[in-house]
């Protein structure tokens, strides 16, 4: 945002700030070409610009809109020139409330009024599905009231006055995930979580589907860390609807699965405590994910390392036994790690950590002789 006049910048930081509040938004609005229309404006404001282009998401593509404000006239609302692409696109001004009613002293005016002509802007897309195949797949997507008329953009290119393809629907898929433990977002970017579903259809009558899962930064960082997410293919002859909550409900089962995650490693660490009490020793406090323990058994003393992954309790706990008293050559301590032993994920908390202490007890003695026989005293 750096060359443009104080004024404007104000206008066109909360633009670029509110990206997710201008459209569904699979990314944000960027400014560039920056100039000045108005030389005795350039004097004024240190030759900075007036005028810009905005690179605008939507539909699972961009759209790029000219913003020409006249510094020397700060007060009056800016021209907005539209694409060569959208000569057809002719709204009505009566439309654009926040347009008409310009406030040059509240900074979101600008915002407001992209608002506007975006919502004006899929209007008249949605006009060139009407008498299509596509126009009933769309309409089906409001017939349980899942989804509404905010929560899907739709673009439809028209070529010497025909409209062609591919046709897109980008859809919001209103995942909630309010549940997710804060500490798995803590490092990914700044933003929203978002889900959405980009559409793409051949023509105005169907023909060949491709379907691509849309996330915003901070939820495809989230789902990578899980294996990402695997679309199902659009089933032939298949309803748009049904695919749509299908995948919608995939999401929301992964989600609820690393919530229920997070919860069982925090059950479960609270079941080592209750069956061990001060033998266990030390526990992560944040995401669960390690216990260590110190036990001793005939003056042999060695420690346990506890491992939850991510993908706990279907994936059991890796426990990693290590000598207090013996090390190998080279100095490094003697350590076995059991990753196959009686486990189910469907056992509770406390018979996990049961079934934990009868392993730990059938195991310390060979443990015990193989580290005296592999190594040396500390």
């Amino acid at each position: 945002m750096s060359g443009l006049c104080p004024f404007v910048e104000n206008f066109v930081r909360n633009v670029v700030e509110g990206s997710s509040n201008a459209g569904i938004c699979a990314g944000i609005i960027s400014v560039s070409d920056v100039r000045t229309g108005c030389l005795l404006g350039l004097k004024e404001n240190g030759g900075r610009g007036d005028r810009f282009r905005l690179s605008i998401p939507y539909a699972g593509q961009h759209i790029t809109w000219e913003v020409i404000f006249n510094s020397c006239y700060p007060e009056d609302p800016p021209e907005i020139i539209l694409g060569a692409e959208d000569d057809e696109f002719n709204p009505d001004i009566e439309c654009l409330k926040n347009y008409c009613s310009w406030d040059p002293a509240n900074e979101l005016s600008l915002l407001f009024t992209l608002k506007d002509l975006l919502s004006e802007y899929r209007s008249h897309h949605l006009s060139r599905l009407s008498g299509s195949r596509l126009e009933f797949d769309y309409n089906t997507l409001f017939d349980n009231s899942e989804f509404d008329s905010d929560d899907i953009e739709v673009y439809v290119p028209r070529k010497n006055g025909c409209s062609t393809g591919p046709v897109r629907f980008l859809i919001r898929l209103n995942v909630d995930f309010s549940g997710i433990p804060e500490y798995l977002l803590k490092d990914a970017p700044g933003g929203e979580v978002v889900a959405l579903l980009l559409v793409n259809y051949k023509n105005l009558d169907g023909g060949t589907v491709y379907p691509h899962i849309q996330l915003s930064p901070r939820a495809e960082c989230l789902f990578n860390m899980f294996g990402g997410i695997r679309l199902l293919p659009f089933p032939l002859e298949g309803c748009l609807v049904d695919y749509v909550l299908g995948v919608r409900e995939q999401l929301n089962r992964t989600v609820l699965s690393i919530i229920n995650g997070f919860v069982k490693r925090k059950e479960y660490t609270a079941s080592f405590s209750a069956n061990f009490g001060s033998q266990l020793i030390e526990f992560d406090t944040i995401a669960y994910k390690q216990i260590t323990c110190l036990f001793e058994w005939q003056d042999f003393r060695f420690l346990v390392y506890v491992d939850l992954n991510l993908k706990f309790p279907q994936e059991q706990p890796t426990f990693t036994f290590q000598s207090v008293y013996h090390t190998k050559a080279d100095g490094t301590p003697i350590t076995r790690v059991y990753t196959n032993y009686p486990y189910s994920p469907r056992w509770g908390g406390l018979e996990m950590a049961a079934r934990a202490k009868a392993f730990f007890l059938t195991t310390i003695q060979n443990f015990q002789k193989e580290s005296i026989q592999e190594g040396s005293n500390l």
